[in-house]
């Protein structure tokens, strides 16, 4: 048995930081590559886009070091509104994570309001009842890196930025100048840089999986039996679990397209800010960077309650994902 600390892992909401100085600017719709030098050897690279992911490769026979990576998005949503939105940003080689961070928000609700109800058996049994509380137009936020993660071996490196809104279809999400700054120090040497973008994004709440029974009691109780998703990815898929929190168990499982399986059970306890896990790595199951196209299979069940002797915190809520199958710049 095995355990870690939440707050080390991955997630981090509302975060602020001052915008660094912009020495060159790429924009979306020019083909090419830039890196520029300021006065003291320090170089950067920005890059302007109107989609819903970025990935930047970073490739160099000498290490690579940078200083910061900050990810600023800023989109609308037409016609409608969701329940909330998430960010990720991450750095990984060709096929494993090295580092990421995300950022999520939602728009919320009553505590002990029934948020959401599902009972499905094949045909003969499928009822929902959804009084989520939609109120978000927006996509918007900042999530960024810092050189302790950031000091990297020589070789080919992809900085993977992207967004998306939960409980909406994501086409109606416009993106108006999101921005990618990666700031590199001066030990750098003869860096390639290209990158890609696009649109295929998975932002998903519990109401997105086929399960035989979900509720989900605001704050109160989160409980999913045997959910299920499906992704026909045609690139390469990345994407991170934001798993059910509370005080509970929960299991996820990941079948990929060669059959094989990552799957891990955990045991958590986040008034003390710990989870323990049996069963494979628990990064290697709550981030996903899988290298081959194909369909790939994400099962979840959990049962999670707001702490009895605690009840202020921690609160229980079900489980979000944010990923995107993203064609890596060659």
């Amino acid at each position: 048995m095995k355990h870690i600390t939440p707050l080390l892992f991955l997630f981090s909401i509302f975060i602020i930081l001052s915008s660094s100085e912009i020495i060159y600017e790429i924009d979306h719709q020019v083909n090419e590559t830039k890196v520029v030098y300021d006065s003291n050897g320090n170089f950067s690279f920005h890059l302007n886009f109107n989609h819903a992911w970025c990935a930047v490769k970073i490739s160099s026979q000498y290490p690579i070091s940078m200083d910061v990576i900050e990810y600023i998005v800023n989109g609308t949503i037409r016609d409608e509104k969701a329940i909330g939105s998430g960010i990720y940003l991450l750095v990984m080689n060709s096929s494993q994570l090295w580092c990421g961070k995300t950022s999520m928000i939602f728009s919320g609700g009553k505590l002990g309001q029934l948020y959401y109800i599902h009972f499905g058996i094949d045909r003969f049994i499928n009822y929902t009842y959804d009084n989520a509380t939609y109120e978000q137009g927006i996509v918007k936020g900042r999530v960024f890196l810092l050189p302790d993660w950031l000091n990297l071996s020589a070789g080919t490196w992809y900085v993977v930025a992207m967004s998306g809104a939960f409980g909406i279809d994501n086409k109606k999400v416009e993106y108006n100048n999101n921005s990618l700054w990666i700031n590199f120090s001066n030990k750098c040497k003869d860096l390639e840089i290209s990158y890609t973008m696009g649109d295929k994004i998975f932002a998903l709440w519990e109401a997105n999986f086929d399960s035989i029974f979900d509720i989900n009691i605001y704050g109160e109780r989160a409980i999913m039996f045997k959910g299920k998703k499906i992704f026909n990815i045609d690139n390469t898929f990345i994407g991170i679990i934001q798993p059910a929190t509370g005080q509970g168990i929960e299991r996820v499982k990941w079948i990929y397209p060669d059959n094989t399986v990552k799957k891990v059970f955990i045991i958590a306890n986040d008034r003390k800010n710990k989870w323990w896990w049996f069963g494979d790595d628990i990064l290697d199951v709550l981030t996903i960077t899988g290298i081959n196209a194909g369909k790939y299979c994400l099962e979840i069940s959990y049962n999670m309650h707001r702490s009895y002797l605690f009840p202020h915190f921690p609160l229980a809520y079900g489980v979000h994902f944010i990923g995107a199958d993203i064609k890596l710049p060659e």
